[in-house]
């Protein structure tokens, strides 16, 4: 993975400002961090109702993600996970298959995607936008085990406390290790500029378009569980998703995932609320739970495909290479 360099401030005490350089990842590299690591599992299965398995036949490959349910028809992913990064072609609604109401991730698909809905300013080079819907062939029936999940609409603040849900990696190394039964891990929200620092280049606090998450040693989302919620407690005991796991990376490559600086990002759910409801065609009020909303994306659903179609990676920003910020000299 790549490094982070930090050049030397050369002026005196008095000096206000330098330069960093960061190498960041590719979106192919960042992508992998969906694993959970330094999780505890999951004792019961009415805990996280609104959990499901997302699996992605693509030609002999299987391809693991998660994603939360939305209601009894709408599922929601990350963009990357029903998206070909290397090529921007969308993968076949047909080859989805979502498992909901168990913390295994052996159990057989239960529901099959007959339309996907990537939101339209997806960018497959950094990342930015990375949230799809996806619609089921057949209605999902609700239980003790299966609900829909309520999205936060609340500010949120750096320093909250958020859990991240997976089928995870127990070695943020060895990414082959992973856990058939759902984990979760507590992480720290972060709205630090000058440590969240995103594939686009662009942040400016965790209630925009991304939630950051840093300062969490040996806590970490990693490869393979991209998609997933992650989630806040709310005042009646109950769960609140405030993001969609998308990817991170560890500017020092000290590991794979997991390293004491790493840094995850989350797409932020409520900044897509008008996507989400323009798309699904939900009320906004039987969705949400929060004091007030942050939705500002646009909300012309575009790229929806139910045989595959292709994302167009717009120039918002950079992908891999050398960007440039100016920080305060500490």
């Amino acid at each position: 993975m790549p490094s982070l360099v930090r050049t030397a401030c050369l002026l005196s005490a008095a000096c206000l400002a330098a330069t960093t350089v960061v190498a960041v990842p590719t979106a192919k590299e960042a992508a992998q961090f969906g694993r959970i690591i330094g999780g505890t599992k999951v004792s019961s299965d009415t805990q996280f109702p609104f959990i499901s398995h997302l699996e992605i036949t693509s030609g002999n490959e299987l391809i693991d993600c998660g994603c939360s349910l939305l209601s009894d028809e709408w599922f929601l992913t990350a963009g990357h996970c029903v998206t070909d990064v290397n090529t921007g072609i969308v993968h076949p609604a047909a080859s989805l298959g979502f498992t909901v109401g168990t913390l295994s991730a052996d159990i057989s698909s239960q529901y099959k995607g007959s339309k996907i809905v990537v939101h339209p300013n997806f960018n497959v080079e950094t990342l930015e936008n990375d949230i799809a819907l996806v619609k089921v062939t057949k209605q999902v029936s609700f239980s003790s085990t299966v609900q829909p999940v309520k999205i936060l609409t609340s500010s949120i603040k750096s320093g909250d406390q958020a859990t991240a849900i997976g089928w995870g990696s127990t070695n943020g190394v060895d990414t082959t290790q992973q856990a058939s039964t759902l984990e979760a891990v507590n992480v720290t929200v972060s709205s630090d500029p000058r440590q969240c620092i995103t594939l686009g280049g662009t942040f400016s606090n965790s209630n925009g378009p991304q939630v950051c998450t840093a300062d969490n040693p040996s806590k970490d989302t990693c490869q393979g569980d991209s998609g997933g919620p992650l989630v806040v407690s709310t005042s009646d005991g109950s769960y609140a998703q405030i993001g969609v796991t998308s990817y991170g990376y560890s500017p020092s490559n000290t590991a794979s995932c997991g390293a004491a600086d790493g840094i995850a990002f989350y797409t932020h759910v409520s900044y897509y609320l008008p996507f989400i409801t323009n798309t699904t065609g939900l009320d906004a009020g039987n969705i949400t739970v929060g004091d007030n909303s942050t939705g500002s994306s646009s909300s012309s659903p575009t790229n929806t495909s139910t045989s595959g179609g292709s994302v167009t990676a717009s120039a918002l920003g950079l992908s891999a290479g050398l960007v440039l910020f100016t920080l305060a000299c500490l």
